[in-house]
């Protein structure tokens, strides 16, 4: 395969009679056209569709996002933003959404970042997200382009690598091994990976954007303005999961981090402009692996009060017995798989239990059962004042991130 490289140029000066100039626009990168008339042109549809959820990190459903909130996970992935999983190499690490809407950032085209900050003690950090099996299927034997927007935070140019992993052919599709790293690796080491996993190698002959070629990964030499960074990839023909990932090459000092937004994955070798769908699609793309009853920027808690977004039911039966109530709960939309977690919260009192709207008291027993890609429900048993006709109530979690 051969590829031709255009140079990234303002716009020309206006062609001669009957001729039109084509170039590439260095503020977007879009191939553009000018003809005799001075009148510019796109060439085509530039902007190809970004195989990541949560690019441009809007949502972490699982915390309250405008805060920095604690993970750690020293060999596994900690779903911080939705999507985006933390592996630290020791105790602990930070992640707060950081929106701009009232401060815009320079050089940042999306409302919100994410700050990653290793806290406790030195220590280096990644940041990955698995692709499902279906989206992989479609990008194996291709090549791709991997490019994210980074930024430091404290400290003064820390080098990031930038890679693209594979779950290979031997693994479990929608399964890579749960302990993903075995070892972080020292400075200069990539992490070591687990069994069935696999580094993509930058292909060969094609520079780095903003970054370097090296080894299993690219180099990304941060600062303290945004700046995009890129890599392509050859996609192995057997890859079941891709994961994209961003590691620290160096361990970063205590309450030291980056920034990062407007990532995507993209078929083919161009630079791209961060281009996402609309929010209620890529909404919809994320619940597809996390839902929950709460408002979006809530956090998942018990005791949140009443009227916060919980399910209701009705008792179908008075007093303490069995089978008093039942809350379907149907997702919006299918999960990629069962959830591996569903979680239940009283909205009223600090347990597990459905609430008694109407008595203002807690039910009984309550138990999630039929658990699929589509729905659950919770069986409630009832306590000696249900009355038939009392509204209940429970809010819930659910998640079904690979």
């Amino acid at each position: 395969m051969s590829y031709l490289t255009l140079n990234n140029s303002a716009a020309p000066a206006t062609p001669a009679a009957g001729k039109t100039t084509v170039f590439v626009d260095s503020a977007d990168r879009y191939l553009k056209t000018i003809d005799e008339k001075g009148v510019l042109g796109a060439v085509g549809d530039h902007e190809l569709f970004n195989w990541l959820r949560n690019s441009g990190f809007w949502w972490a459903q699982r915390q309250a996002p405008g805060s920095a909130v604690t993970y750690s996970s020293t060999t596994g992935r900690a779903i911080c933003a939705d999507g985006w999983g933390i592996t630290n190499e020791n105790a602990s690490a930070t992640y707060q959404r950081v929106d701009t809407v009232s401060a815009a950032e320079a050089g940042l085209g999306g409302r919100f970042y994410g700050t990653l900050l290793k806290i406790t003690s030195a220590g280096k950090l990644c940041l990955s997200q698995v692709v499902e099996a279906n989206d992989t299927g479609v990008l194996r034997g291709q090549t791709v382009r991997v490019q994210v927007w980074l930024k430091q935070q404290v400290a003064a140019n820390p080098v990031l690598r930038l890679g693209l992993i594979q779950n290979t052919a031997a693994g479990t599709a929608d399964a890579p091994t749960a302990a993903w790293m075995s070892a972080m690796g020292g400075a200069g080491t990539d992490p070591t990976l687990a069994a069935n996993l696999a580094y993509i190698t930058p292909k060969a002959g094609v520079a780095g954007d903003n970054c370097t070629v090296n080894g299993n990964a690219v180099d990304c030499t941060l600062t303290g303005a945004w700046q995009r960074f890129g890599a392509v990839f050859d996609v192995p023909a057997g890859a079941k999961n891709l994961i994209v990932a961003v590691w620290s090459s160096g361990q970063f000092a205590a309450t030291n981090g980056f920034s990062i937004s407007q990532a995507s994955l993209t078929t083919g070798y161009e630079i791209q402009s961060w281009n996402p769908l609309e929010t209620a699609t890529e909404l919809q793309r994320v619940q597809r692996f996390y839902e929950k009853s709460f408002l979006l920027d809530t956090a998942p808690a018990q005791n949140v009060g009443v009227n916060t977004g919980e399910v209701l039911g009705v008792a179908g039966k008075a007093g303490a017995v069995a089978n008093s109530g039942f809350i379907a709960i149907r997702y919006v939309t299918p999960k990629v798989k069962a959830p591996a977690t569903n979680v239940v919260y009283n909205p009223a009192a600090a347990n597990a239990l459905a609430r008694n709207i109407t008595g203002a008291a807690d039910m009984g027993t309550t138990t999630i059962t039929g658990a699929g890609i589509q729905q659950f429900y919770l069986a409630i048993t009832g306590v000696a004042a249900t009355t038939v006709g009392d509204l209940i109530a429970i809010h819930f979690s659910s998640d079904a991130e690979l």
